[in-house]
């Protein structure tokens, strides 16, 4: 890959998180959305954070794209299918596609008690 690319989404990313975890949503999306549009280094993770974020700041619909991004690129992120549960059926009132994912969550991580962490 191209190194100037590489430390660029390096830097993305590192700032993305650090505003994700300070709670400034909508920063967080700024630099996270650079490596989406970019085509930089996608993966699972990228779209979680960038799902969370937009549950965090109750755009529902945008957070259900990124969820399933997701998911088609690592399905066996529980978390990943744990939140997207808990979207469905509080936001979709999908309890058959909420159903789906959280009993792949606990499919793919069966011992983990705390399954259902994100209230939004």
């Amino acid at each position: 890959g191209n190194t100037y690319l590489d430390i660029e989404s390096i830097i993305y990313w590192f700032l993305g998180s650090k505003f994700y975890f300070k709670q400034d949503y909508n920063k967080a999306l700024t630099y996270l959305k650079i490596i989406d549009k970019e085509k930089y280094n996608l993966d699972g993770v990228l779209f979680y954070l960038i799902a969370n974020c937009y549950c965090f700041i109750s755009n529902f619909n945008e957070a259900k794209n990124y969820f399933e991004k997701a998911i088609e690129y690592r399905p066996d992120f529980p978390e990943a299918h744990n939140n997207y549960s808990t979207l469905l059926l509080n936001e979709f009132n999908d309890v058959k596609g909420s159903e789906k994912h959280f009993l792949a969550a606990h499919g793919i991580n069966p011992d983990e008690l705390d399954i259902s962490f994100l209230y939004f």
